[in-house]
């Protein structure tokens, strides 16, 4: 028997201010980024997902072409200096702040707000997706702008963290001009935040592995944060882990009957879960929801089945 899934706001630069105290730029019950507009009332996608915040525009207006930027950042000279004073720009809901990088990892993440509306580049060829997470027993949505980085986020609610996505942009000084990223995630594990970037390694330009793999990795070293560059995701590890999406909010499984015995006998294959849980669609529905909401693990890479070893955290 298988279980196989099926397939305008005020800038704070302050280096010292960890939580900026808001100001009010409406009215209550109106938005600070549209004040006319009640709080509520829906915008346009246009208008309200294609926008950046006005002192954000401001520090992107002057962004430095790619091919200058590779010829000048390949001296590690340069590059070393345009680290060194490089800015991460975020939005708290209420104003812009901009700081060093190493901010990232004091400010709360409910204070990082995306910064840069997705789509906003003319020439963008994003999927707009929409993940549905926890922060805490909190919903939480997360925008993501490509099948890949929702998948992404999906092996996140596996591990023990928070993350949002485009928090912050960052950039680096390069004579006059600036040379512009936006990280696709911030991510918080314990005392640890890193920086994400989720690309393909079909897609990965000369410059995109530059910034991926260089300026950025040696950027949040520099600032005391962490970095990872997720790439691709095997067809069958992505059909796992959208049945793993769909159960992981559900409700628990530890309210359901046959769970007492589950972790009494803690299985070590899936199979011997099912049957532990009483068998049939209803130990195998307990099976896939307990591996979901991350009791056990079981090798992603292959599909589900009686042999499928499960290991317990």
């Amino acid at each position: 028997m298988s279980i196989s899934p099926y397939p305008s706001e005020p800038v704070n630069t302050d280096e010292t201010a960890d939580s900026p105290e808001p100001i009010p730029t409406s009215q209550p019950g109106q938005s600070t980024e549209y004040p006319e507009v009640a709080a509520g009332v829906s915008v346009s996608a246009r208008r309200g997902v294609r926008r950046y915040q006005s002192e954000i525009a401001k520090l992107l207006a002057n962004p430095l072409d790619r091919k200058t930027t590779l010829e000048s950042l390949s001296n590690p000279a340069v590059r070393r200096s345009a680290i060194s004073g490089c800015l991460a720009a975020t939005w708290n809901g209420h104003r812009v702040v901009i700081k060093r990088p190493s901010f990232l990892a004091r400010v709360p993440l409910d204070q990082l707000l995306p910064v840069r509306r997705l789509g906003s580049n003319p020439d963008a060829r994003s999927n707009l997706c929409i993940h549905t997470t926890r922060r805490g027993s909190v919903p939480h949505v997360v925008w993501a702008e490509s099948k890949l980085e929702a998948l992404w986020m999906v092996e996140l609610d596996r591990l023990h963290g928070d993350y949002e996505s485009q928090a912050c942009a960052l950039v680096w000084p390069v004579g006059e001009r600036m040379v512009i990223q936006f990280p696709d995630l911030v991510v918080r594990s314990g005392s640890t935040t890193a920086i994400w970037s989720v690309r393909s390694a079909r897609r990965r330009s000369e410059y995109a592995s530059f910034m991926l793999s260089v300026l950025i990795p040696e950027t949040a070293a520099a600032h005391g944060l962490s970095y990872h560059l997720a790439g691709d995701i095997s067809l069958q590890r992505a059909a796992n882990l959208r049945v793993m999406d769909a159960l992981r909010w559900k409700s628990s499984v530890t309210s359901q009957s046959g769970w007492a015995n589950v972790v009494a006998t803690r299985p070590t294959t899936l199979g011997a879960v099912v049957e532990a849980a009483g068998g049939g669609a209803y130990g195998r529905a307990i099976a896939l929801r307990g591996l979901a909401q991350v009791h056990y693990d079981t090798d992603l890479e292959r599909p589900f089945g009686r042999t499928s070893a499960v290991v317990w955290r």
